[in-house]
């Protein structure tokens, strides 16, 4: 038969020790009891693995000749936004650069383009767990001034130069003397000219680029450039320059 004393408080939260004991032989028994105030241990937290909703169509409001301020709806989230992302969104095959600007408020002001400039823009909102948002509407801002319809002059004829590693590997390097423009250069795009028109192979805001994946060895390429100014006006095409890769000749 185990005889079982009062309960003796051992904390200001109600926990008590039930304390027994038996006949000869037997085992001393200690159990806890919370009764309030002590919690149990907490529960792993689970990933906030849900993204905000996705941003307002966003306004654009006191245009500049050099930028404007952008604003939309909040998202909402179940943690909280910390950060929005205001990006380019240009359709496929635009040569524009992408440009992105952060703001942790639902508002900011652009002052880093330049007159009648063109610009696509939507917004997206990352949480504190990374989590990204669906993109807004897409919005078209020009910025203030007389529209630019001068198109920069033709670059200067391209000088190539080649290096292969294989038969099927080669990249070409291409530079240029640069365009004028009364607003100034955005872009460089490079063409390679085939029989079914000018194919754009890759762009470069510098005057030089390399080209990989599209040449191989004992095959001649020719080549073009042309500038793209802020108002998206395009130069002429250069002068072609043609280029006919070959494998280096072996050591010794």
């Amino acid at each position: 038969m185990v005889a079982v004393a009062r309960a003796h408080p051992i904390s200001r939260g109600g926990s008590h020790l039930m304390l027994g004991w038996a006949r000869p032989l037997a085992v001393l028994v200690v159990t806890a009891v919370t009764v309030l105030g002590l919690a149990s241990p907490a529960a792993a937290t689970e990933p906030d693995t849900t993204p905000p909703t996705a941003p307002g169509t966003p306004v654009a409001t006191d245009l500049t000749d050099h930028g404007f301020t952008l604003s939309w709806a909040p998202s909402t989230d179940a943690v909280g936004v910390v950060t929005y992302r205001v990006s380019t969104s240009e359709p496929p095959g635009s040569l524009v650069p992408y440009r992105a600007w952060q703001t942790p408020t639902n508002s900011i002001v652009i002052t880093d383009l330049v007159p009648a400039e063109r610009v696509n823009l939507w917004v997206r909102a990352y949480d504190a767990a990374g989590n990204a948002s669906a993109f807004s509407p897409r919005v078209s801002v020009t910025t203030a001034g007389p529209a630019d319809v001068t198109p920069p002059s033709a670059p200067g004829a391209p000088q190539a130069s080649t290096t292969c590693t294989s038969v099927a590997i080669c990249l070409v390097t291409l530079s240029w003397a640069p365009s004028t423009d009364d607003v100034g250069v955005m872009v460089y795009g490079v063409q390679e000219v085939t029989v079914y028109g000018g194919v754009v192979l890759g762009t470069s805001t510098t005057t030089s680029v390399t080209i990989s994946g599209a040449v191989k060895v004992g095959y001649t390429y020719s080549f073009v450039v042309f500038a793209m100014d802020y108002g998206h006006n395009r130069s002429p095409v250069s002068a072609a320059v043609s280029v006919t890769p070959v494998l280096p000749a072996a050591a010794g």
